[in-house]
């Protein structure tokens, strides 16, 4: 069940950064709070414990973090993204998500740019490949 309500988070967050290059704060922060509520269900059904939460929601924290390090250059999003898929699948996973979706956007990015499409300046819309990642990495799991 995580999987898919996190699927649907992602499949929005996708949608709204291809088309405006923006994430609504609503969609963003609905996803964290339900991210928090499965880690709760969790941890009340005892799968997961309280010690796990400051792991889960690191490598978002470590995101809005380089965020801010580059001046935006990163968008806040792509933090609360990771946050929210952190508190949805643990640290371990969310972590080989966040892999797989860099690895994914530095292919896609590299391919851009050498067949002139993209330069170093483009943006780039992160959401789609966080999906993409996401599904791998469930398909793998």
């Amino acid at each position: 069940m995580k999987w898919i309500l996190l699927l649907g988070w992602e499949s929005v967050w996708a949608i709204q950064d291809f088309r405006n290059y923006r994430i609504s704060r609503l969609f963003l922060y609905g996803a964290v709070l339900t991210g928090a509520a499965a880690q709760v269900q969790r941890i009340l059904v005892k799968t997961d414990t309280v010690r796990a939460i400051p792991a889960a929601v690191l490598p978002g924290i470590l995101m809005l973090a380089l965020g801010f390090l580059t001046e935006g250059k990163l968008g806040k999003a792509d933090g609360y993204m990771v946050l929210a898929i952190g508190l949805f699948l643990g640290w371990e996973l969310c972590t080989a998500v966040l892999a797989a979706a860099c690895l994914l956007a530095a292919l896609y990015a590299g391919c851009g740019i050498a067949l002139g499409k993209l330069n170093r300046k483009s943006r780039i819309c992160f959401a789609p490949f966080l999906l993409t990642a996401t599904l791998l990495v469930w398909g793998i799991s």
